[in-house]
């Protein structure tokens, strides 16, 4: 398949989110398509190797949250747990006046998110190598944004307790989930209580391309979190809050 027909399935793809079909953009995303693919040859950046399915299932679906975002310049975001970048690239091309934070655990991938944002001149990112379990007990990360992403990372349960340490009181945590997004919401009411967190929406996502059904999760930091929280690195993870 040349360049040319992915740059089609990418336009269309946008057109399907109705978001504006930018030239620089279009350039920036298959350019970023080229360089995953490249890289992935090398290290496992991703399970996902045919370039059509990249650009639904990365790049599309890191998108799906681009209409539900305010207009608002100089928004802090950070992403947790990005592995090649989603979907915090995708949304930083779309959105050049965020500001964004990308933290991923594995050294190779924050190499190549480096790599990623200096090949396509982003602006005001900066590439994490870090638990967040660990960099949420930092003063400069802690409670400083406006809002966390977090894409097919873990059940909500646990992710409340990776994410919502980052968020300022009145930011918002979305969460990308599949069909099972209503269960992990009950799973997870424990975890809202004690962490300061109001489920405030849910969308439920009906996107030509992209098979199963996807939800973004909105969650409302509506008090701090106390400093029991988050607990030691693996803690969440091994005895998730229930």
């Amino acid at each position: 398949m040349t360049e040319q027909k992915y740059r089609k399935i990418l336009e269309m793809g946008l057109r399907n989110l109705e978001i504006e079909v930018n030239k620089q953009a279009v350039k920036s995303f298959l350019l970023y398509l080229e360089l995953l693919m490249e890289t992935n040859k090398e290290f496992n950046l991703t399970s996902i190797t045919e370039p059509a399915e990249v650009i639904y299932k990365h790049f599309i679906d890191s998108l799906t949250v681009i209409p539900y975002l305010e207009e608002q310049n100089n928004t802090h975001i950070i992403d947790i747990g990005t592995g090649a970048g989603f979907p915090g690239i995708p949304v930083k091309i779309i959105k050049p006046d965020y500001k964004l934070t990308l933290v991923d655990s594995t050294k190779k991938k924050v190499n190549f998110l480096k790599m990623i944002c200096n090949e396509l001149r982003l602006k005001d990112v900066e590439c994490l190598h870090a638990r967040a379990e660990e960099l949420a007990r930092n003063t400069n990360h802690r409670e400083k944004y406006d809002m966390v992403l977090s894409r097919a990372l873990a059940p909500l349960n646990l992710l409340l307790e990776l994410c919502l340490p980052f968020v300022k009181v009145g930011g918002t945590f979305i969460a990308y989930k599949s069909k099972e997004a209503y269960n992990e919401i009950e799973m997870a009411r424990r975890a809202l209580e004690l962490l300061g967190g109001q489920i405030i929406d849910v969308k439920k996502l009906d996107i030509p391309g992209l098979e199963g059904e996807r939800n973004l999760i909105f969650i409302k930091k509506i008090a701090p979190i106390t400093l029991t929280y988050p607990r030691r690195p693996g803690i969440p993870q091994k005895r998730p809050i229930e």
